[in-house]
């Protein structure tokens, strides 16, 4: 029991892992960019450190958060801050609009 517990703590902790399968390295944002029609809003960007699989990084307005999320990477855009950015890197989470791999956007996180 004493180690089921233990295991699902780790679990727990880890849990960003499971599904955000790589986390950039503490760097800003090169570039944004929103297409009005492909994908009913898509907004793309990249980051100045490029990761091993993701080149950039997309969300759909259709997502629950996108307007959370678009208002943080804006102002970490604007005021040049630090982000760290994790990205889903399976196929089915890859941008269609584009022919490199822009992983689906899991999480941002703002740093000073």
């Amino acid at each position: 029991m004493k180690k089921s517990l233990i295991l699902a703590f780790i679990l727990l902790l880890n849990s960003n892992e499971l599904f955000a399968n790589e986390t950039s390295t503490r760097t800003t944002i090169h570039t944004i960019q929103a297409y009005p029609e492909y994908g009913n809003g898509d907004v793309i960007f990249k980051l100045s450190t490029l990761s091993d699989i993701c080149k950039g990084y997309w969300l759909s307005p259709n997502s629950p958060g996108f307007e959370a999320n678009l208002s943080l990477l804006l102002s970490a855009y604007h005021a040049s801050s630090n982000i760290y950015a994790y990205g889903l890197t399976e196929q089915s989470n890859k941008w269609p609009g584009s022919g490199t791999h822009y992983c689906k956007l899991y999480s941002v996180r703002l740093t000073k």
